[in-house]
């Protein structure tokens, strides 16, 4: 059975009218900046250190963005003091022993870590507090999260070194419900070829939005990277990680002929022996879109 972390009453604001509107207004909005930086004023303007919370680490993104400045290193220590003192009142009312796996960002927690049937019972309650837009998924049982309402609420899935195997990768591109899922995450699943084969037989339909797919170290090799090369849902993407895979010549020359990879602005193959013949001919097709060792990025 999994366990449920979100209690009824799980609002830090003092449940007034003006606060809860300006928190739906984060959560409607959670890759607009604006709306924190008014729910942060609100809360610091009543004492709620969570406030400056959103502040610094709305301060600490924009920096990150231009490269960083003088302010950033008040802005770390003052993070890091906020978070030692507050983090556990703010997280464990909601998620309990799971609040040290939460990661913030701009003030809300925007990662949980959970198994998947722990997704599907209580993300939704927790979207109704923090904009959590990634789930990390520790267990490969994904029927739970597959066949719930949560799963149309996940925007990044991270199944990195879950051992999948191809079992599953058919039903997590069949599915239906990841009608918001932006980034798949299957780093070291160990997929293999046959996993290749689901993946080339997936509609592009059933994942709307994905434009970012991880699947380094899967043992791909050319075979695998060529069955890829035929998937339709690839049209989609506009990142693909391919490192570790084995790819040599031949799968370098089946990414370069597919005709589903149009819209791509960055292709990773770094760590496969491509040959400088296959980088010749992967560098003609995609040009700058290119990264093929992380020691000479174009």
């Amino acid at each position: 059975m999994a366990e449920t972390f979100v209690p009824r009453q799980m609002r830090e604001d003092d449940g007034t009218e003006t606060g809860e509107g300006l928190l739906q207004a984060v959560l409607a909005t959670p890759d607009d900046v604006a709306p924190r930086l008014e729910y942060a004023d609100w809360l610091r303007a009543r004492g709620n250190p969570r406030g400056e919370l959103i502040f610094v680490q709305c301060a600490l993104a924009r920096l990150g963005q231009e490269e960083g400045g003088a302010e950033r290193g008040p802005l770390l220590r003052r993070e890091s003091e906020l978070l030692r003192k507050h983090r556990r009142a703010w997280l464990e009312p909601i998620f309990g022993k799971r609040s040290k796996d939460c990661e913030l960002e701009r003030g809300f927690v925007w990662r949980v870590t959970m198994r998947a049937a722990e997704v599907a019972e209580n993300l939704e309650a927790i979207r109704r507090v923090e904009p959590v837009r990634s789930v990390r998924v520790t267990n490969a049982d994904l029927a739970p999260l597959v066949a719930s309402r949560a799963a149309g609420l996940v925007r990044a899935l991270d199944l990195r070194n879950v051992q999948l195997g191809a079992r599953w990768a058919r039903p997590l591109f069949e599915a239906e419900t990841f009608t918001s899922l932006e980034e798949l995450d299957l780093v070291l699943c160990h997929l293999g070829r046959k996993g290749a084969a689901e993946i080339e037989a997936a509609a592009p339909e059933r994942l709307p939005a994905l434009h970012t797919l991880h699947l380094a170290n899967n043992a791909l090799g050319d075979e695998g990277a060529a069955i890829l090369a035929r998937a339709p849902i690839l049209a989609n993407l506009r990142v693909l990680h391919l490192g570790m895979n084995g790819i040599g010549l031949d799968g370098a020359r089946a990414l370069v002929a597919s005709p589903h990879l149009d819209h791509i602005e960055r292709l990773v193959l770094w760590a496969n022996p491509l040959t400088e013949r296959g980088v010749r001919e992967l560098r003609a097709r995609f040009h700058l879109r290119l990264f093929a060792d992380p020691d000479w990025e174009t």
